[in-house]
């Protein structure tokens, strides 16, 4: 099964450490993975998150793959199902050419024109900025304004900021979007960077870093042989049926095929 390593301790920078397991479901026909909101280690997150007061919680990457992307969506869905008033808003895009689609930034007052409804009970925006718009999603003050007063009737927000490393091309460098947030969690691949890398990035994110709850494994993009192994098993079935269900039992029974590098 896909799933993450959520730690939450604190070493000497009071950056998280215990360990769980957060499973995800997979669509294998789109190879869409989602985390699962009621997973018990997203419960442990969110309450680390609730625990440290203030109602935006920023994730942020830390390297390749589309971590924080999934765990921002399954908090922003286990905020909704508390039955709070929670918004997901995405702010990891880069930018983009000018076009006539409805466009807001922060201080325009038109942001509930671009908010959509979810059907997993939260709401989202998602900040399209262009140049001409850029350095208004930029200005801290100015994002920080739209947090606490536009945006001022959701009682939690969650940021999805992108990553850290290699955002050069991203509207709002994740740096940035964390020194708006009042907690932060970071998310990552296992192997993906360096003991180096990982502290290097958590420098970047400066006094912020001190807000963080916790750091996310996401082996999402880490399949072990019998993951790989079972879901091109998988595609037999609509040909083969018989013979997809006995190649998966076989591979399940082989617990060498099940265990990570």
């Amino acid at each position: 099964m896909d799933g993450s390593t959520y730690s939450t301790a604190h070493d000497e920078r009071g950056v998280g450490t215990s360990v769980g397991t957060l499973p995800l479901a997979a669509n294998d026909g789109a190879r869409r993975i989602e985390l699962d909101a009621t997973a018990p280690d997203i419960e442990r997150i969110f309450l680390s998150a609730a625990a440290r007061g203030g109602r935006v919680l920023g994730v942020v990457g830390c390297g390749p793959g589309d971590a924080q992307h999934l765990l921002a969506r399954a908090l922003a869905e286990r905020s909704a199902r508390s039955g709070v008033p929670t918004l997901l808003l995405d702010l990891s895009l880069p930018v983009g050419p000018v076009t006539d689609r409805i466009r807001w930034a922060p201080g325009d007052e038109r942001v509930g024109e671009s908010i959509q409804r979810d059907p997993r009970g939260f709401e989202r925006l998602t900040a399209v900025a262009c140049p001409t718009t850029v350095m208004r999603f930029r200005n801290l003050g100015g994002l920080k304004h739209l947090l606490e007063q536009e945006l001022a009737h959701y009682q939690a927000i969650v940021i999805d900021a992108g990553s850290l490393l290699g955002t050069d091309e991203a509207a709002i460098p994740a740096a940035t979007i964390a020194q708006a947030c009042e907690t932060i969690v970071m998310a990552t691949i296992p192997g993906a960077m360096r003991r180096d890398q990982f502290e290097a990035a958590v420098t970047t994110l400066g006094a912020a870093a001190s807000r963080m709850v916790g750091l996310v494994l996401d082996d999402a993009g880490n399949p072990t042989v019998g993951e790989e192994l079972c879901r091109l098993a998988a595609r037999l079935e609509r040909y083969l049926p018989a013979v997809s269900r006995k190649l998966t039992r076989w591979l399940s029974q082989r617990p060498l095929l099940w265990d990570r590098a």
